[in-house]
């Protein structure tokens, strides 16, 4: 059985693996989460991050209401998940904005931008800091549940105008359900543009609202070099369309494969013990287009038809440009 996670403050555990036998300390909400709600008692084993990738195997050796005290057996560092993706998630009523939170963050999301679309009926005017902080409460939550041991990033609120300035050498993915090529069928170099073993790729995957993208906005995307991108066949809600579009890039990742069957070593985050794999299935999304981009590229692949008829489909990026 996978052994729990909590997150710790502690310092041992903080940008640097445990020492074996040290001891180290859980207090406030997790320890309160680790000892009443989970019953959590002395002997057992868990595993303590600090939320950045290190992790620690402890046998815990004293409890109370809120404090859990424990002692490393062993420790490790995770690789962070390659590509690096981000998702731009339009504000969303009834918490289906948390929900896509919650989601692209147990299939490997590693940062949130909470995006006011012109659709958006929810709003943070006002209430900013809230906002932002019940993101963060959902992100270190769906963590915990993942055994993720990277808590992913939430930005503050921005505007259209406003995410350039976030998504500097990023290749972009918009969700959208009338775009014609699907997300599944980018070419797999595309997906790790400009990456290095210094600069893993990053990637951005803009969510709509309910009402979806406006076409002002979808022209403004387009305009800066991006292309639509179909996730799959049915329409997705904006709780969901993300976390379809990170289980479809990790699928392809995971396969091991490029489009010309040459192997490849990419792979999510790993500890010494388990390897976190990220699973999917197909649907509604945007652009695979790097800003910035300096030549066109045509590709051309196959896809399939309702009727298992099969046509080729040519395709070419618009010349990069930068948002403005």
């Amino acid at each position: 059985m996978t052994l729990p996670l909590f997150f710790t403050t502690t310092a041992a555990c903080a940008g640097r693996p445990a020492q074996a036998g040290s001891q180290l300390t859980l207090d406030g909400d997790e320890a309160r989460h680790a000892v009443n709600a989970r019953r959590i008692t002395v002997g057992e084993h868990v595993l303590l991050s600090d939320g950045a990738g290190f992790w620690a195997e402890c046998e815990v050796t004293h409890t109370e209401k809120q404090l859990l005290e424990a002692r490393v057996v062993h420790s490790g560092k995770d690789q962070k998940p390659h590509p690096s993706i981000t998702i731009v998630q339009a504000l969303a009523k009834g918490g289906r904005d948390e929900q896509a939170v919650e989601t692209c963050t147990e299939f490997g999301a590693m940062r949130f931008i909470p995006w006011q679309s012109s659709r958006s009926i929810a709003s943070w005017k006002g209430k900013e800091h809230k906002g932002k902080a019940r993101w963060e409460a959902t992100a270190k939550a769906a963590a915990k549940q993942a055994r993720r041991t990277f808590i992913p990033r939430v930005e503050n609120v921005v505007s259209t105008r406003g995410l350039p300035a976030l998504l500097d050498h990023h290749t972009i993915f918009i969700c959208h359900e009338e775009a014609q090529l699907k997300l599944a069928h980018i070419p797999f170099s595309a997906l790790f543009a400009d990456s290095s073993q210094e600069q893993p790729a990053q990637i951005a995957i803009i969510v709509g609202p309910e009402g979806g993208i406006s076409p002002e906005e979808l022209d403004f995307f387009t305009q800066a070099g991006a292309t639509p991108v179909l996730l799959g066949n049915h329409v997705l809600r904006s709780a969901t369309a993300g976390a379809y579009a990170v289980a479809t890039i990790f699928s392809r990742i995971d396969n091991n494969t490029t489009d010309n069957g040459v192997q490849k070593t990419a792979k999510p985050e790993t500890t010494a013990t388990s390897q976190r794999a990220y699973h999917t299935t197909d649907t509604n999304a945007v652009a695979c287009s790097h800003i910035g981009a300096d030549q066109h590229e045509t590709t051309t692949h196959q896809t399939h038809s309702d009727t298992e008829d099969c046509e080729l489909v040519t395709y070419r990026n618009n010349p990069g440009k930068r948002l403005r």
